[in-house]
């Protein structure tokens, strides 16, 4: 199986994941649009650090590990706060 594949079905999980976390639990997270802004931009910010974790988990447990451990909670909670930021425009957008 080719890496990109992998990468492609860890990001599906990863949004399946973020999407059932907005349905399961509806009254958690930012409802502003500002506050959904504010939270998805310090997910992007809090991005490039996890990154070099992934490389160091990568190199001292494998790539398996690395994608699980990393990978995985930080591709979900992108695709959380994107689905925060998604909601509050609906609803800003209803009133």
């Amino acid at each position: 199986m080719s890496p990109l594949v992998i990468v492609g079905l860890f990001a599906g999980g990863a949004a399946l994941l973020a999407l059932w976390l907005l349905v399961r639990f509806p009254s958690f997270g930012p409802k502003s649009l500002r506050a959904s802004l504010i939270a998805s931009a310090i997910c992007v910010v809090i991005e490039r650090p996890l990154l070099s974790v992934l490389e160091t988990v990568r190199n001292s447990s494998g790539r398996g590990i690395a994608l699980l451990v990393v990978g995985l909670p930080l591709l979900t909670i992108l695709f959380w706060s994107s689905g925060c930021l998604v909601r509050a425009a609906a609803a800003g957008r209803q009133r």
